[in-house]
């Protein structure tokens, strides 16, 4: 049997909305998952400095020139505190190179349809 989370606690905002939908799919927010992070680089190409740093932090990092972004993917419980308090420090860690992360993902099958 899956766990769903409790939700009252979520903010009403695009993260917040996006936890929601997961619960009601019957995502298992008891186990961890891996969490994609994007960030969006202005100018693009990133400067190989921005990329040396978030690779000494993460292991999976990606870079997608077709989309202009660098992914990383973390394993981790998905919790808003964890995709909000990751976003801010990749932001921040970020800024100097025109970075910013403002999205993320988690691949998973759903096990029922939204409503």
């Amino acid at each position: 049997m899956f766990k769903i989370a409790m939700v009252p606690d979520w903010p009403r905002n695009s993260d917040g909305d996006v936890l929601r939908s997961m619960a009601k799919r019957g995502f298992d927010f008891s186990l961890p998952h891996e969490i994609d992070f994007d960030i969006d680089f202005q100018p693009w190409p990133p400067p190989a400095e921005a990329i040396q740093l978030l690779r000494s932090k993460c292991q999976d990092v990606k870079i997608y020139d077709e989309g202009q972004y660098v992914q990383l993917r973390i394993n981790a419980h998905v919790t808003y505190e964890f995709v909000i308090r990751t976003q801010a420090d990749l932001s921040e860690q970020m800024k100097a190179f025109g970075g910013v992360c403002e999205s993320w993902g988690v691949f998973y099958m759903p096990f029922k349809p939204e409503v």
